[in-house]
């Protein structure tokens, strides 16, 4: 039995902030090592009873989603929102996506990109158990993955178990130590487990709206290169949680299975910094990583009138056929190769050397090397992202997008 992932990597992380903003949103920060949360959470669905994971994000962080897979020798389907609609939106769009490329009995691993596992043998071992006794039901059910609840915490679902099925399930209550005087209490992981098909009945049973407009978009995705891109959601759409919408009503449906190792919902700063080695403060400073098509870049410094960027250009990949109106540049090339194209001549430049590209001139900077490329750009005169005429384009943004 193949499982197919759906990765949530819709949300912003807003109370890790200062760490996590709309520029660096909590599933990409660097976590465990260089890798990102979203990284980690892909690592854990790299096996062979996983199908190609289907990814869920917003369409700001488009090249975010792709680059971050990409480095972790992934390719999802990624598939973007234009407008945030709340989790229960998110996996109806995927079960509907699921049930048009797959069949009714697809088992699907519901996953958010945001949380700290400690063992991915243990975590496959508890969704492969509960993928089981799924895939084996004759009526439609949810799995759910829990951890024992050993002291109240706010801020979480708690799932109330009967052996193997759930009696309860409460979403974030406001007095959780009152729930825990009584009964076998887990905390909910926000990772679920069932098939298409089921997701379909709960959600007509308990979320039709939600589900009929859902249909609507799902008729109207269109491909836009590697992405398949959601139309705006309707407003009465947005919001609600798959947790509120579908779990909670169908809780009478629901299946537990413990997980066996350590877990985390990374929320707050005290989470994070239990779970890393790196100093917070450190992380905030940093600069925020951008992501492009090519590559990314970071910012180093920025005045009124200067700028100074390192940009990672991946093997293979080149910028846009491009001129700057209000600035020039300078490059030097920190490491790998360089091909760079000024005023129609094309040459190569090794780490160490450098190039003036002045106001007006039309330039390309290529990466025809097997590794990556790192070149250090200075902007003088007035650095703004929006100061891009492009004549030549890989991605399709001649016309219509910056970076």
């Amino acid at each position: 039995m193949h499982i197919q992932p759906v990765l949530l990597a819709g949300g912003s992380g807003s109370r890790l902030a200062p760490l996590s903003s709309a520029a660096r949103p909590k599933p990409f920060i660097p976590f465990s090592g260089e890798s990102s949360l979203y990284q980690c959470t892909l690592a854990r669905v790299q096996t062979p009873s996983y199908a190609e994971a289907l990814v869920i994000g917003q369409a700001s962080h488009r090249f975010a989603l792709l680059n971050h897979a990409f480095e972790a020798g992934c390719a999802p389907t990624i598939m973007l929102e234009q407008t945030p609609g709340g989790t229960a939106l998110a996996v109806a769009l995927a079960a509907l996506h699921v049930l048009y490329t797959g069949n009714a009995r697809t088992v699907m691993a519901i996953l958010p990109c945001d949380h700290f596992i400690e063992n991915s043998s243990a975590w496959r071992s508890a969704v492969a158990a509960m993928a089981a006794r799924i895939s084996a039901a004759t009526a439609p059910q949810i799995g759910l993955i829990g951890i024992h609840a050993q002291h109240a915490r706010t801020g979480l679902g708690y799932i109330e178990a009967s052996g193997a099925h759930v009696a309860r399930f409460v979403e974030k209550p406001t007095d959780p130590a009152a729930l825990l005087t009584h009964g076998r209490w887990f905390y909910n992981s926000g990772q679920f487990i069932a098939r298409a098909g089921d997701l379909r009945s709960l959600f007509l049973l308990h979320a039709p709206d939600i589900w009929r407009a859902a249909e609507q978009l799902h008729r109207q995705i269109v491909h836009e290169h590697e992405f398949l891109v959601v139309p705006p959601a309707p407003s009465r759409v947005g919001g609600p949680s798959f947790d509120q919408a579908i779990v909670q009503p169908a809780a009478a449906q629901c299946l537990l299975e413990p997980m066996p190792c350590a877990w985390e919902d990374l929320g707050t700063r005290e989470m994070w910094c239990a779970h890393t080695d790196t100093d917070w403060q450190t992380q905030c400073a940093a600069p925020v990583r951008i992501d492009r098509p090519w590559g990314y870049f970071y910012t180093q410094h920025e005045t009124a009138h200067r700028a100074v960027k390192h940009l990672h250009v991946y093997p293979g990949k080149r910028l846009s056929l491009q001129r700057h109106a209000q600035r020039t540049e300078h490059w030097r090339v920190l490491s790998g190769i360089a091909r760079v194209t000024l005023e129609g001549t094309t040459t190569e430049l090794e780490p160490g050397q450098t190039v003036l590209i002045g106001r007006g001139w039309w330039h390309r900077l290529e990466n025809a090397a097997p590794q990556m490329l790192v070149i250090e750009e200075i902007q003088e005169g007035l650095p703004n992202e929006a100061d891009i005429e492009r004549a030549e384009d890989d991605f399709g943004r001649v016309v219509a997008e910056v970076g």
